[in-house]
């Protein structure tokens, strides 16, 4: 596949994932977490529907799998290596940190058993142990997670989903203007 090609694909698919009904329909996470004197800390979670959820991973998982052409990192570096554009080429430094950054945190840091649990492991957990895969050992972690803070292990998952979904179709149209304008150094 030539450098065209998969900067297409990336297109097609980053489309697919803004024309989810999650997406379409406003993809939104909310904790808020309530403290009474009486009761002590209540928490209630808003979050999207369980159906649209499993069909935006379906093609979510393509950005985040390291395998697929269409894996963010590996767009970024494509971009990087061909792009003329140097001011196209900042906004892309810029979201990289940005998907870095919601990789590690996701609006906050989850420590379970003196063990800092990033969201791109949680990532992982929630697509090879529950909703895509069996495996049986992220399945039984998640599962332990969920028993002790299951909201906010939820809303992390969540709100990386959000962040890095943002940064993909701002990647897109990164994409849609360096094909328009013929921005690529390589041959297409």
């Amino acid at each position: 596949m030539n450098t065209r090609e998969q900067l297409e694909l990336f297109k097609k698919r980053a489309d697919e994932l803004e024309n989810s009904r999650l997406i379409r329909n406003g993809f939104s996470a909310n904790l808020n977490i309530k403290l009474d004197e009486n009761v002590g800390l209540t928490p209630k979670l808003t979050e999207p529907d369980e159906e649209d959820l499993r069909s935006f991973l379906l093609t979510f998982r393509h950005f985040v799998s390291n395998d697929e052409p269409v894996f963010l990192n590996k767009i970024y570096n494509l971009l990087h290596t061909s792009l003329t554009s140097v001011e196209l080429k900042g906004f892309l430094i810029e979201s990289r940190k940005l998907v870095k950054a919601a990789q590690k945190t996701a609006g906050l840091q989850l420590e379970y058993n003196g063990e800092v649990i990033s969201p791109e492991k949680i990532l992982n957990m929630w697509i090879n142990g529950h909703y895509f895969h069996n495996d049986e050992e992220l399945k039984k972690k998640l599962d332990e997670l969920i028993d002790s803070t299951v909201m906010l292990v939820r809303f992390n998952f969540l709100d990386f989903l959000i962040e890095t979904s943002k940064q993909i179709l701002n990647v897109r149209d990164v994409i849609n203007e360096t094909l328009e304008k013929n921005l690529l150094t390589t041959p297409s």
